[in-house]
Order: C-alpha cells, then sequence, then structure tokens
C-alpha cells in the first residue's frame, strides 16, 4: 500500500523548487549558503544528527564578565570559560555551543574547546527561523507568512505521486 503523505525529504524537495526563482535572484556566494541549509534539511530528514562543531556561536565580546548586568548566553559562556580556566578579556572572542536554554546559566553552553556532544535544537530552530525571515523580509514576507507558508498543510492527491 502506498503513502497517503508525502515523505518529509518529498516535502524539502517541493518547497526548494518553490524557492529556485529567489535562488536564482541571489548573489553566487549567497546561493551556495542557501543549498547549505537545504542540505542540512536533507541531512536531518535522512535521520544524521548535526555535527555540534559547526553549530558553533562565535561572540566578541564587550565588557569583562563580572561588567554584564544582564544574564543570556554570552555571560553564560564568559562563566563556563571561568569555571575551566580560560578567562576572557573584553574584546576577545568567545565560541560555544547551546546546550540547553531551560538548564541553569553555566549549563546553557559548552565551549568549543570543550567538544560538545550536544546541542538545543529548538534554539537553533528559531534562529534559522529569524534568519529566513530576515532574508526574505526585503520581498514582502513577514515572520507569520513565512511560517504559514513552511507549515501549511496541503491534501495529498494521487496525482502527487503519478
Amino acid at each position: 500500500m502506498g503513502r497517503t503523505n508525502p515523505t518529509f525529504r518529498n516535502r524539502i524537495q517541493s518547497i526548494e523548487q518553490e524557492w529556485q526563482p529567489f535562488r536564482r535572484g541571489l548573489r553566487q556566494h549567497e546561493q551556495a549558503y542557501f543549498d547549505l541549509c537545504f542540505s542540512h534539511a536533507y541531512a536531518d530528514a535522512a535521520g544524521y544528527q548535526n555535527d555540534p562543531d559547526r553549530l558553533g556561536v562565535s561572540i566578541r565580546t564587550s565588557k569583562d564578565r563580572t561588567e554584564y548586568a544582564q544574564q543570556s548566553l554570552t555571560t553564560a559562556a564568559l562563566e563556563r570559560a571561568s569555571v575551566i580556566d580560560l578567562p576572557r578579556s573584553a574584546g576577545q572572542s568567545i565560541e560555544f555551543v547551546v546546550a540547553d536554554t531551560n538548564a541553569q546559566p553555566i549549563d546553557q553552553v559548552r565551549l568549543s574547546v570543550e567538544k560538545p556532544d550536544t546541542y538545543d535544537p529548538e534554539y537553533y530552530a528559531t534562529e534559522l527561523r529569524r534568519a529566513a525571515v530576515s532574508v526574505v523580509s526585503p520581498c514582502g514576507w513577514n515572520r507569520q507568512g513565512l511560517l504559514n507558508h513552511c507549515y501549511s498543510l496541503r491534501v495529498a492527491r494521487l496525482s502527487d505521486y503519478c
């Protein structure tokens, strides 16, 4: 018996085809980033786990750790660096992977030097959506419009598979 709904991989192919006119309007180096997004989506559809080494966030600090008034991922990374005896001063960069935004601040991130093996998929999904909106907003799209398009339901017909 055949499938009644398209597979995730088929859905990605469909979205990729819909976005081809947009891709053609990009500069060549931008097309490479566009293609990279879809290669990650295909890998995810195939069940491959994203490599946390490739998810590193690099931030140049503007202050010393003790000078920050608000708790953030940056301050969590600076605190973690201090604990593992890797101090950072104002103006230096720190690279980390977001491990769990619901954890205690020091456990929200793992520094790249710690070779993290897990990450917070919800954090990165949110960041991906923000990036997508910033790319398509000059074309008149907003966050809700993009989400509606990406998550729209459609009725599968026999002709979809023939």
